[in-house]
Order: structure tokens, then sequence, then C-alpha cells
């Protein structure tokens, strides 16, 4: 009789042990599940998005310039299929912006024409992306084979050469 009474303890041992344990997995398991929800802020980083338009200045100025730079629209396709991580952020937009203010007022009218327009390449290839609701590096090409097929090209000129008459 006593043998049957130690047996009985120790299984009662047994299933507190294996609660215990459960308890802590399922306790972990929650834990894990909850740690992905605050994670979505590193892909931006991968994807080139700065957090300050300084530090994007800093890095990637150089290469703005070379595209502000590019008078035809087939080496401005070109260059964006090349960086279009670069040229494609809002950073960009910005910066292009603010140079064709700057040029606009330093009295470089040409160069101010040619930012201007690049600066319209990139919005309309942005606006793009957001009525296809897919990423601006998509739409590059179809933008580009629109304006060389179509009338769009007279279009956003217009709207360039538009803005670069406005006086102020």
């Amino acid at each position: 009789a006593a043998a049957s009474t130690e047996k009985k303890p120790a299984a009662t041992a047994k299933p507190a042990a294996t609660k215990a344990a459960s308890t802590t997995t399922t306790t972990t398991t929650v834990a894990k599940k909850a740690a992905p929800s605050v994670s979505p802020a590193p892909p931006k980083v991968e994807l080139g998005v700065f957090e300050t338009y300084h530090e994007f200045t800093e890095k990637y100025a150089d290469v703005v310039e070379r595209f502000m730079a590019i008078s035809d629209l087939e080496g401005s396709k070109k260059f964006l299929l090349q960086n279009a991580n670069i040229i494609l952020q809002e950073n960009c937009s910005n910066y292009l912006m603010l140079a064709t203010l700057e040029d606009e007022m330093n009295g470089h009218r040409e160069k101010m024409k040619r930012t201007a327009r690049q600066a319209q390449v990139v919005s309309n290839v942005a606006e793009l992306a957001k009525t296809m609701r897919t990423h601006p590096g998509n739409v590059i090409m179809p933008f580009f084979s629109t304006i060389g097929a179509t009338a769009a090209f007279g279009r956003v000129f217009d709207r360039c050469q538009g803005f670069s008459r406005k006086d102020y």
C-alpha cells in the first residue's frame, strides 16, 4: 500500500511541472507575438528614407545635382532607372523645388527651367504611382512610354513653362 501511495504523489508532481512549463511557454509565445507590431520602422531605413532633409542633402546632393543637369528625357529616364531609390524620395522633390526657386531668384533662368522640368518628372512619376497604388520605381517605364507616345509630355512641358513664366 505504501508503494502505491508513493506513485500517486510522483504522478501528481509531473502534471504540476507540465502546467508550469506550459504557462511559461504560453507567456513567452504571447510576448513574441506582441514584438512584431512594433517593428515596421526599420524597412523605411532600408528603403533609403531619411528622417531629416539635412541628412538627405548631405548624403545625396551630388546625385540630385547631376539629375538636375540632365537636359533630355531619355537621359532623365536612364538616370531615374539607376537612381530611383534616391530621386523618387520626398526629400529629393523638396530639394528640386528649392533649387528651382533659388535658381530663379539668382537669375539662372535656363538652369531653373531644366530643374523645374526634372521636378515635374519626379512629381508626375510619384502621382502616377499613387494612382496605380504601387511603388514609384514601378511606373518609371510606363511614365516615359506615355510621354513618348502621347501629348502628355506637352501638358507636363506646359506646366513647366507656366511655372517659369510666373512673375513674383
